[in-house]
């Protein structure tokens, strides 16, 4: 005999009532709960609202300013770097974990300027805007033709995507292990497949339209250069490996390691040798040395693609601090990837 050859004993009615009336109970219960939840969500501390104009400070030589009008004039060609945080770092990691000072040694006639665009400005669509208005288009004006963008994680996002819409104001970029996207969506893209339902969605149209412009640049050798470093098992890879196999390997770094801080550091240290050749010259002069004039100077990545360095052993999580999800970024960034 099997359990399910058994049939249940009838129910007094009464009884079925009372049962009925638990279960009810219990799932009001437990749907109050989730609505005390997302109230005590909604009134603490939610993704910071965007401001104008965006927040920066200025690093040089001779130290760290946060000037009124922007930056002092710069000689002839020097490059102007400009940092854009992951969604739970602030511009001053950027400062705090030595970025932008080993950047000054290894560029002494270098700037660089920490953009404090957190996650905010990605949710209300405003980061390209804003980093033209308060940023970029100043940084012209005071007489910086060389304008690099350096994006960490999502930052790499906003980076491609003023690079997309304003290809004439960046001499290049430099991505940081890049947030292109939800996995699903670059799968999709590496498999050529179709991104028109993604493309229909408001919220994802920005990381098809910036990983099929991605895609475009790195097949061209005219367009302008970009540097690419990633940790081999950092779970928001893939498009960083979509990206790394389109790019000169050169051009490539990896080590091992995920999504954190000292990935990250070791990454830069991989990378800093080859950016005074690879920044070097002007915006007129990006095809010819694109196209006619390989990298000789140190490789970026150790070994060519794939280079790695040996992981350290021990580091602490990187990252700022962290907030309460909201809808738009649990669509953005899924828990489950």
């Amino acid at each position: 005999m099997t359990l399910e050859s058994q049939e249940a004993p009838a129910q007094a009615p009464g009884a079925a009532r009372r049962g009925g009336l638990a279960s009810r109970l219990s799932a009001a219960a437990g749907r109050l709960r989730e609505a005390a939840r997302l109230l005590v969500l909604a009134g603490t501390l939610r993704v910071p609202a965007p401001v104008s104009p965006l927040p920066f400070t200025y690093h040089d030589r001779a130290g760290e300013r946060m000037p009124e009008s922007l930056l002092p004039r710069p000689a002839r060609g020097d490059p102007l770097f400009v940092f854009l945080p992951g969604k739970d770092d602030r511009a001053r990691d950027f400062v705090d974990r030595g970025l932008v000072g080993s950047l000054l040694e290894a560029l002494p006639g270098s700037a660089c300027v920490a953009a404090d665009a957190h996650l905010g400005y990605y949710l209300s669509h405003e980061i390209v805007d804003r980093l033209r208005d308060d940023v970029v288009l100043p940084a012209r004006a005071a007489g910086y033709t060389n304008v690099w963008l350096v994006g960490l994680s999502i930052g790499g996002l906003g980076a491609a995507g003023y690079a997309m819409d304003h290809p004439d104001h960046v001499r290049g970029l430099i991505l940081l292990a890049p947030y292109l996207g939800p996995n699903a969506l670059l799968r999709a893209a590496a498999g050529g497949g179709d991104l028109s339902s993604w493309r229909g969605d408001g919220d994802f149209r920005i990381f098809v339209d910036v990983v099929e412009w991605l895609t475009r640049a790195a097949r061209s050798a005219a367009a302008m250069p970009i540097l690419l470093g990633y940790g081999r098992h950092d779970r928001r890879r893939a498009g960083a490996e979509l990206l790394a196999r389109l790019l000169p390997p050169e051009r490539v770094s990896v080590v091992a390691g995920g999504h954190r801080w000292p990935v990250w550091q070791r990454l830069w240290r991989l990378m800093l040798p080859g950016l005074p050749e690879v920044t070097a010259g002007s915006p007129a002069s990006r095809a010819e040395s694109a196209s006619q004039r390989p990298l000789t100077s140190p490789p970026l990545a150790c070994g060519g693609r794939g280079g790695e360095e040996p992981p350290p052993g021990s580091g602490v999580r990187g990252g700022g601090g962290q907030h309460p999800r909201d809808e738009h970024e649990e669509r953005f960034f899924p828990r489950s990837e």
